[in-house]
């Protein structure tokens, strides 16, 4: 025959080295057939697959038609000795015996099987250490014989590593911006509550009356600011308002959420007037600006001890005040108030300007009846 002959591994005469033979029938001049043969070393051939770059950790062998190593990357997969009858002899490694655990796991999966069944190249993955492998098995029909199988195996994360560490990065980065986002949401919500408390706040403050200045410039929101400004400006207005109907009677209108009505009842109550001795003859030797100035501060301390004591200024006329006590509120002790704010009046009065000009004296008339 002149097809090319490959011959299964075995160990050469003359050096004891693991090898393979490569013949091939020649006709002669004279009419016969002679045959060439070129032996090639194990070690030579494992040489050329060692140097191949199969992943990072990646590795190739060949097996020839009887699952012997024709070429490892582990030299001592080429040979060994076993035991016989006479004696010892060497002989080629087979698939099952490789010192490599990557290669010698092979045998314990249906690869070798299926590959042999199939005809073709077979792919699997299993498992060496906790490790997982994938796997290349390939049929290499090189003479009449079985065919050779080239394998190559490498660790699944020489090509699935990087995508993994890719994934992670990924999932790290969005878990990053979910925690973020998460923040931010928690940061909002902090602000719309915050946002909303300070509404309803502002709602209760004027709902109580209270006239003391908002926080219209600390609102996290330009809406809510708005909102705010317009409370400042109700504010105002009923702060206005307020000069001309008692607070507690508004607030007490509101407690009861009824609407005022022209009507009347009979009760006992104290009256208070008061005026400042000699007002119109110590206006007329003072500045008009600073009279006011005066006037307002001794009128904004008479009433604040009037409130005080449960009273009602009804009216101001110029210096003078009328307040009374038990209606509309109904006060028990109206008579003892009356004279209590009487009393803190003298006394506030004298206080508020220490002695400096002008001095009010100023006059007070009570009276209880119905």
């Amino acid at each position: 025959s002149e097809h090319l002959y490959w011959s299964n591994a075995y160990v050469f005469y003359s050096d004891s080295e693991p090898g393979i033979t490569a013949s091939f029938s020649h006709p002669r001049t004279d009419g016969t057939r002679g045959v060439v043969a070129i032996d090639i070393s194990l070690r030579d051939f494992s040489g050329f697959l060692e140097n191949l770059d199969i992943g990072e950790h990646g590795t190739a062998f060949v097996l020839d038609g009887r699952g012997q190593f024709i070429a490892s990357p582990n030299f001592g997969d080429l040979q060994t000795v076993e035991e016989t009858v006479n004696g010892v002899r060497t002989v080629v490694r087979r698939l099952e015996d490789s010192l490599l655990p990557e290669i010698s796991s092979l045998s314990q999966t249906s690869a070798m099987s299926d590959v042999k069944k199939a005809g073709q190249e077979v792919h699997l993955s299993y498992d060496v250490g906790g490790v997982a492998w994938l796997g290349t098995l390939t049929p290499m029909k090189v003479s009449v014989e079985a065919p050779w199988l080239v394998g190559i195996v490498a660790p699944e994360d020489d090509f699935l590593g990087e995508i993994r560490r890719s994934n992670m990065n990924n999932a790290m980065i969005s878990g990053i911006f979910v925690l973020m986002a998460l923040l931010f949401a928690v940061r909002l919500s902090a602000w719309i509550t915050r946002s909303l408390s300070m509404l309803v706040s502002e709602s209760a403050r004027i709902e109580q009356l209270d006239f003391t200045p908002g926080t219209a410039n600390n609102a996290p929101f330009r809406e809510v600011t708005d909102v705010l400004q317009a409370f400042d400006a109700m504010r105002t207005g009923l702060r206005a308002f307020h000069k001309y109907m008692p607070v507690e009677l508004v607030r007490l209108l509101l407690k009861e959420q009824s609407e005022p009505q022209l009507g009347g009842e009979l009760r006992e109550v104290t009256l208070m007037f008061s005026d400042v001795a000699g007002f119109t003859t110590i206006s007329e030797g003072t500045p008009p600006m600073e009279m006011a100035t005066i006037l307002g501060d001794y009128l904004a301390v008479m009433t604040q001890i009037i409130e005080d004591e449960k009273g009602t200024v009804v009216q101001y006329v110029g210096d003078a005040i009328m307040a009374f006590w038990g209606a509309p509120l109904d006060v028990q002790d109206h008579g003892v108030r009356a004279a209590n704010a009487v009393l803190r009046c003298q006394k506030a009065v004298y206080e508020l300007r220490g002695g400096q000009e002008p001095v009010f004296h100023t006059r007070f008339g009570l009276h209880t009846a119905v």
